[in-house]
């Protein structure tokens, strides 16, 4: 949440209200994220150990999931395992039959064994049929478990997502953001770390690099994200001044929405977000350095 200067002053809102007011609205928000985010999280969980455990209920084979393996991973690891075991017990059982027949024919005891052996190897059958079925569910599960995987990858890339001045052309914006993530997604796989989106070599599972990191490395991106300051066609850029404490140029005579504009793209680019619980001080730290840079160059 935000507040223009104009708004500010027709308030008479003084600096300490302002940051009270963002910090109360911003805590609420992220309090708020924090919660959905983790029911989300926790409801995909269940639904998948629901599915595992249904799985192992019905097939009677017992399968341990690993640390952090996926979903999809772990029931196409569980219908190879299963199917190879399977066949070993029926490879068994009719070994165990073939040595009970040596010799011996017309024994009670041993046509009893026999029926027993009998009903086992049927049964054995019978769950060796309902493979293909268990298959098809271990492929759904695999489905799903790669859509969460495209859904991580929106999630992680929109946090970093910067905020393109109003004065950049969306489709010249949108073409460079595309290009930025198929050449990281072509390197490297995406995981979070601490809820951090992390991009991992492909090559190199150890060369690990904050996803924020790679964005302020793109130079086509970063000379994007300095803006274009400009009145209209044929007009002259705007002058940008410097101003002491501060990381970034600003538009001479910039009014109150330009102010809030170029913090806000500021603090997108540096991992800031509105939903931070650093945001509303930042802002209103360079908000006021602006004022002030602006009060001793006049």
């Amino acid at each position: 949440m935000e507040f223009t200067q104009e708004f500010i002053e027709q308030y008479k809102l003084s600096d300490e209200q302002v940051k009270g007011i963002i910090d109360s609205t911003n805590e609420q928000v992220a309090e708020l994220k924090k919660t959905w985010d983790g029911k989300a999280n926790s409801d995909a969980e269940s639904i998948l150990q629901g599915a595992i455990k249904y799985t192992q209920t019905q097939t009677g084979f017992s399968l341990e999931r690993e640390q952090g393996e996926k979903a999809g991973d772990y029931f196409t690891r569980f219908s190879d395992n299963y199917l190879t075991s399977q066949k070993s017990d029926l490879k068994q059982a009719k070994l165990d039959y073939e040595e009970k027949m040596k010799g011996v024919k017309g024994n009670e005891t041993l046509s009893a064994e026999y029926e027993a052996l009998k009903v086992k190897n049927d049964d054995l059958l019978q769950k060796y049929a309902d493979y293909d079925e268990i298959k098809a569910d271990a492929d759904k599960a695999k489905a799903y478990g790669e859509e969460l995987s495209g859904l991580k990858l929106e999630v992680s890339f929109n946090s970093i997502k910067p905020q393109f001045p109003d004065t950049v052309n969306k489709y010249e914006a949108k073409a460079l953001w595309d290009e930025f993530k198929n050449g990281v997604l072509s390197k490297n796989t995406i995981e979070l770390v601490d809820n951090v989106p992390m991009a991992v070599d492909k090559e190199n599972k150890h060369k690990v690099v904050k996803l924020e990191d790679l964005l302020d490395k793109n130079e086509p991106l970063s000379k994007l994200l300095e803006g274009r300051q400009q009145k209209g066609t044929g007009s002259k850029s705007v002058p940008m001044v410097d101003i002491d404490g501060l990381p970034f140029k600003v538009p001479e005579n910039a009014d109150g929405k330009t102010r809030s504009t170029i913090i806000k793209e500021h603090l997108t680019k540096i991992g800031i977000s509105q939903t931070s619980p650093e945001y509303a001080t930042k802002f209103a730290e360079l908000n006021k350095k602006i004022q002030v840079g602006k009060t001793q160059l006049a």
